[in-house]
Order: C-alpha cells, then sequence, then structure tokens
C-alpha cells in the first residue's frame, strides 16, 4: 500500500471514530436534555406544592389568629364578669356587715334596757315565743344596677 492508500485508510478510520464520538455526545446531550426537562419539571412541581402549601398554611394561620382572638375576647369578657363578681360581693359584704352592725346595736338595746336577758344574754321574750317576727332579708338596692 502506499503511503497516501495509508493516509486514507487513516483519514477513514479517524473519520469512523470521529462519527461513533459525534453519535455517542449527541446521545448524552439528549441524555442531559431530558434529564433537564426531568428536573425543570420537578422543580415546577414542587413549587405548586410550595405555593398550595404556604396557602394552606397562610389559611391555617389565619384561622387560628381569628380563634386567638376569639379567646382573647372572651378571656377579657370573663376578667370583667369576675371582677363585677367580685365587687358586687364586697357590695354585699358591707351591707351584710351594716345589717349584723343594725341588728347587734338592736339586740344591745333590747338587752341592756328594752326588757330582761336570760343567761346567754337573749332577751327573755326570745324564749317565750313572743320575739319579733324575723328581719327582713331582702337587699337594698343601693350599689346594685
Amino acid at each position: 500500500m502506499s503511503q497516501k492508500e495509508e493516509e486514507v485508510e487513516s483519514l477513514k478510520i479517524e473519520f469512523n471514530d470521529m462519527g461513533c464520538k459525534i453519535q455517542s455526545l449527541q446521545a448524552e446531550t439528549e441524555s442531559m436534555r431530558a434529564l433537564k426537562r426531568g428536573m425543570e419539571n420537578s422543580l415546577y412541581d414542587a413549587k405548586h406544592w410550595h405555593d398550595i402549601e404556604l396557602q394552606n398554611l397562610g389559611s391555617v394561620i389565619s384561622k387560628l389568629e381569628a380563634e386567638l382572638g376569639e379567646i382573647r375576647g372572651e378571656a377579657d369578657q370573663q376578667k370583667k364578669d369576675y371582677e363585677t363578681l367580685l365587687n358586687n360581693r364586697k357590695k354585699l359584704e358591707l351591707e351584710i356587715g351594716s345589717y349584723h352592725s343594725i341588728l347587734d346595736g338592736e339586740e344591745s338595746r333590747w338587752v341592756s334596757g328594752g326588757g330582761p336577758a336570760d343567761s346567754e344574754g337573749q332577751p327573755a321574750s326570745y324564749h317565750s315565743g313572743t320575739q319579733d317576727p324575723e328581719p327582713s332579708t331582702s337587699f337594698s338596692s343601693a350599689g346594685q344596677k
């Protein structure tokens, strides 16, 4: 074989090798493109799922914030009601104390000058059944709304 024929053969072999390399690179390129498309689709799906989850969580947060507001409002109202009850209790205790003072004054007046008393400090008429009827248990309307 001549030198030119050897060069032609060498070029044919090189050409075939280059063709194989080109085909291999084209296949690899197509594989990479498919991988890229798959990753882009996965990224799109993940972003879409993430957006939906954010919306759902935003909805949950809004609902919980509304419930918290309601609970705080109820707690404030219960605190006001409790304070009102305590104030009413104090007023009633003062009024009861006033009635006790009045009753103690009447009892001491009765015992000291109004009539005989037994050994327990009770008026004699207390045991005979002729005592005054029970005092009224109605409360005055002073201090009540």
